[in-house]
């Protein structure tokens, strides 16, 4: 995937676009590029130069994740486990522990912008597991996070669409 330009011609530059979705690749490493484009357009991204930095992942939708800002949501989620797991024994609380792990996770991101994403997040998208597959995804950036979506997940938005562009060419 290009380092330095997205390939082809975007209709919205991607440095002026609120809103805009390149093509990566998970190498064979099972490792996200998250290049410096992306990230520079995030305030709780802003040290990763200089220092480790934890995002909250969160896997509330198959085959679509989001990075985003691990204060304040990361550090109150540790804190209802916490609370959940000092609580009496009942099957709504296991439950909610359950949950809080299966819908959140921590990843770390170092100055080389190569996250692992792990197991969990990358099942979640749909994608092997196993090490020496390298695969497609979808990186699209908002204003408050980063999204990172299967080919499948896409290819359903895409069908889906919206009624906004009802009116173009389809």
């Amino acid at each position: 995937m290009p380092e330095t330009r997205p390939s082809g011609h975007p209709l919205i530059p991607a440095d002026t676009a609120r809103v805009f979705q390149e093509v990566a690749e998970v190498d064979s490493y099972r490792r996200l590029n998250l290049l410096p484009r992306w990230t520079s357009r995030f305030d709780w991204l802003k040290d990763i130069k200089k220092k480790e930095v934890d995002v909250l992942v969160v896997l509330s939708e198959p085959g679509c994740l989001k990075l985003t800002s691990w204060e304040p949501d990361g550090p109150r989620l540790l804190q209802l486990h916490e609370r959940l797991s000092e609580d009496d024994a009942s099957d709504e609380n296991f439950e909610a522990l359950r949950l809080i792990q299966d819908r959140f996770g921590r990843l770390t991101i170092d100055k080389e912008h190569r996250p692992y994403l792990g197991d969990a997040a990358l099942a979640h998208l749909g994608l092997p597991l196993q090490r020496g597959v390298r695969s497609i995804v979808y990186v699209a950036l908002y204003p408050q996070y980063i999204a990172i979506m299967s080919q499948e997940y896409r290819n359903k938005k895409l069908i889906l669409g919206t009624p906004l562009l009802d009116e173009f060419p389809s």
